[in-house]
């Protein structure tokens, strides 16, 4: 086959592919206007249904509308003759009104001339209360300064019963500390700065240089200077001096003069033994 034929070959493929695509594009767009005509018979019958439904009902509407219409026209002449009647009845009350009026007026005059009378035992009376109001004022004044008086003198007489019963209370306190200052040899001038209170610890860590580590600190009362005893069971077993403190932890120097056995953690240790 030559060129020519190749090529009318090609032309005859794609001619077939282009005229199967417009087949199917026609297919795609095909209607059944047998059906199509069904449909609109169903709907103008619909339709034409509807229009005798609609028509009946606008036959409705305009009866209804004509017995409105009537109703209307006997409602406004019964209106008619109500107004009459109301307008009568207002001749009438304006009649009876004018009258009411013009004894209004006689009797307004009268209270004019009360009101007057009143106004003047007004302004008296407004006097007599300014008078009594004063009066009341230095009334209460005087009873003010009576009643303030009065709670400082009780004030003043429970005061004086309290210190009197404070004076016998700090009285006895400072008989018992003075037994207490004898028996132990001291003095009101007696220094006591840098005396720690009364403490129990342990010896938390061994550290060198004749250091230690207690579990007593700043928070129990224990300064820099202060001495603890050690000591195991009933043996003892040394002092050291507190060099530096913390919170809850303090370090010790062990005193080599007082070391009387090897001091191990977990020891006691107490600012007073005995």
């Amino acid at each position: 086959m030559n060129l020519i034929g190749k090529i009318f070959t090609v032309l005859i493929f794609v001619m077939s592919l282009v005229f199967m695509a417009f087949s199917v594009a026609v297919y795609a767009t095909h209607k059944n206007w047998k059906d199509e005509a069904k449909t609109l018979t169903t709907t103008n019958q619909t339709l034409s249904s509807k229009r005798t439904e609609l028509e009946q009902q606008l036959g409705e509407t305009k009866q209804m509308l004509e017995q409105e219409r009537a109703a209307r026209r006997y409602a406004l002449a019964a209106l008619e003759v109500r107004s009459s009647q109301q307008e009568r009845q207002l001749a009438t009350q304006q009649a009876s009104l004018d009258q009411k009026v013009k004894e209004l007026d006689q009797k307004s005059a009268a209270l004019d001339q009360a009101s007057k009378v009143a106004i003047a035992a007004e302004t008296r009376n407004t006097e007599l209360e300014n008078k009594l109001q004063t009066a009341q004022q230095n009334r209460d004044a005087m009873f003010a300064n009576v009643v303030s008086t009065s709670d400082r003198v009780q004030t003043l007489q429970t005061n004086e019963e309290r210190l009197k019963e404070r004076e016998g209370q700090l009285a006895q306190q400072t008989a018992r500390q003075r037994r207490v200052l004898n028996a132990n040899g001291l003095t009101e001038f007696t220094n006591v700065d840098g005396v720690p209170p009364k403490l129990d610890g342990r010896v938390t860590a061994i550290g060198a240089n004749n250091f230690v580590e207690v579990s007593l600190g700043k928070d129990d009362g224990l300064s820099i200077g202060n001495t603890l005893d050690i000591f195991r069971g009933d043996q003892y077993l040394g002092r050291v001096i507190i060099r530096k403190v913390s919170p809850d932890r303090s370090v010790g120097e062990i005193q080599r003069e007082y070391r009387k056995g090897e001091i191990k953690k977990g020891d006691y240790v107490s600012t007073k033994l005995g």
